[in-house]
């Protein structure tokens, strides 16, 4: 009894010391508009995996920080927050093609929440600011549409 609770005992730490190594930080989870494909993100990279099961495509790889998919209602399109470039931006990506736009350039503040237009032309978003703002996804024009003196826009559907 006691030669099989050495071994049990050393890969029963073993797996728990894995663990740590490898921690399941998948988060914000976007079902697209289709309810074939979730988008999430995990260890600071972009996924899809089909609703179905399946397994799991890494969009984005980089040393980057991306986080919180949204689905454009198209289908066509995930917005996602990445300070890819030093800081955080707002990121296109095509589904189909894999070209990616950088839709808000050299922003100083921190982005919490995106949220695409109905027809997939603009993105609404707030900042650390309390700044309500919405960018023009064919151009980039970005317009405060309003500042709360209070705290942060967490609703604006």
């Amino acid at each position: 009894m006691k030669n099989l609770m050495i071994p049990a005992l050393a890969l029963f730490l073993s797996a728990a010391a894995q663990a740590d190594d490898s921690p399941l930080w998948m988060r914000y989870c976007a079902i697209s508009p289709d309810g074939q494909t979730i988008a999430f993100s995990y260890q600071g990279d972009i996924y899809t995996v089909p609703s179905s099961g399946g397994k799991a495509r890494q969009l984005t790889t980089h040393p980057a920080h991306d986080t919180r998919p949204v689905w454009s209602p198209d289908g066509q399109k995930i917005a996602y927050i990445s300070d890819k470039n030093g800081e955080f931006n707002i990121w296109i990506r095509d589904v189909f093609t894999g070209k990616e736009q950088d839709l808000t350039q050299n922003l100083k503040t921190y982005i919490f929440n995106i949220l695409w237009s109905p027809d997939s032309k603009k993105i609404a978003w707030n900042d650390k600011q309390n700044n309500l703002n919405i960018t023009d996804v064919a151009t980039g024009k970005t317009e405060t549409v309003e500042t709360s003196g209070i705290g942060t826009f967490y609703s604006y559907n």
